[in-house]
């Protein structure tokens, strides 16, 4: 494994430890799904990795996350010898992995920023981020049918934002799972 890695994962372990909605279980959750989807694009995945273990280290879900992310990221990497222009690719991935940060000029464009993209997305759709989302709606003492529209929304949303269908392809059956567990709720008036 690269040095670089090696230095970023036992920072990142060591500041989030193992809570698996915010910690290293997630960060490793994102680097698997972005290496996986990295290995049948044929792109570079040291860049992808590094993101991956940095971008958590916010450890939280406001909309200004990943800037912090990325500055603190921006710090580890200065601190553990990357080179400028990975380091300057790695923050842009971070940042631009958060839709909310996007506008008209600033999108994910290289293939590394948009696979890091759909591996943060696909973790979002999987039992465990559909879960987190579900805690979060909970805070806001929402009545069972908006959770479950808010559930319905996010996961159509999520799913619809991706850039590849390679992506759309290996989360297909927990899309399928989530999207027909949220059509019976909606049915049965199910309670959560």
């Amino acid at each position: 494994m690269d040095k670089l890695i090696i230095k970023a994962r036992a920072i990142t372990l060591k500041e989030l430890g193992d809570d698996t909605f915010y910690g290293m279980p997630y960060a490793e959750r994102i680097k698997e799904k972005a290496i996986f989807i990295s290995d049948k694009l044929g792109a570079q995945k040291t860049a992808v990795t590094l993101a991956a273990y940095l971008h958590a280290l916010s450890k939280n879900e406001r909309p200004t996350s990943s800037i912090e992310s990325s500055d603190k990221a921006s710090i580890v990497l200065k601190k553990i010898g990357c080179p400028e222009s990975l380091r300057i690719q790695i923050i842009k991935i971070i940042i631009l992995s958060d839709s909310k940060n996007w506008d008209t000029s600033k999108r994910p464009k290289s293939i590394e920023e948009k696979i890091f993209y759909d591996a943060k997305v696909s973790e979002d759709i999987s039992s465990i981020g559909i879960l987190k989302h579900l805690m979060q709606l909970k805070e806001q003492n929402l009545k069972n049918s908006g959770l479950i529209d808010s559930i319905d929304d996010f996961i159509k949303e999520k799913y619809g934002s991706l850039f590849f269908e390679k992506t759309k392809n290996m989360i297909e059956y927990d899309y399928r799972l989530v999207s027909e567990f949220v059509n019976n709720a909606k049915k049965q008036g199910d309670v959560l």
